[in-house]
């Protein structure tokens, strides 16, 4: 009988232990496929449009502030090509390309960030969690402003603001996270 206890509680406590990343990644899955319905079905906006629109010139051929009138920097005209190719190379429509490689880059930031907040220990050890709630976060906050160059270089900060710091309290991070932080973080600086 006793043996049967000890089981059982074992049993509860693998069961808790799985059920919070399981429904961190349930509720960010979610929020996933609301944002990128709302922001699929909704009218682009014009900023991001406008930038795709100068991204298809220039891989038309046209020359950058010559052909194709633009203030913003180029990297971030060459980001909005990828978009353009991937809706190209998929059959898809340019917008939902667009939002879903925003999208992508934004978790994709938000998942490398709770990976390295996991040496912390404490409230955040747990991946999981903390990716979801950093995930929706940069998901929900900037609303309409999805995609925006100052929403991907917030995005893009993230690991280098973490890795920074971790730095601060004594912890040295390896020296390839330290320098594809600081790479982000100097190209989203560049958008």
């Amino acid at each position: 009988m006793i043996s049967l206890s000890c089981q059982a509680a074992r049993l509860v406590r693998s069961t808790r232990g799985l059920l919070i990343p399981v429904v961190s990644l349930f509720l960010l899955s979610s929020v996933i496929a609301s944002i990128l319905y709302i922001a699929v079905q909704s009218p682009m906006k014009d900023d991001i449009a406008w930038l795709l629109y100068a991204a298809r010139r220039m891989m038309a051929g046209r020359e950058l502030y010559v052909d194709v009138v633009e203030v913003n920097p180029p990297l971030i005209i060459w980001v909005s090509a990828i978009p353009l190719e991937i809706a190209r190379w998929l059959g898809i429509t340019v917008q939902t390309a667009a939002m879903t490689f925003f999208v992508a880059f934004v978790v994709g930031c938000a998942g490398w960030s709770a990976s390295l907040l996991r040496r912390q220990g404490g409230l955040v050890a747990e991946a999981m969690p903390v990716f979801a709630v950093m995930s929706t976060a940069l998901l929900v906050l900037p609303a309409e402003e999805l995609g925006q160059r100052e929403h991907l270089l917030v995005a893009a900060f993230l690991p280098y603001l973490v890795l920074f710091a971790q730095s601060l309290q004594g912890r040295r991070a390896s020296i390839l996270a330290g320098l594809a932080a600081g790479i982000i973080a100097g190209l989203g600086c560049a958008l």
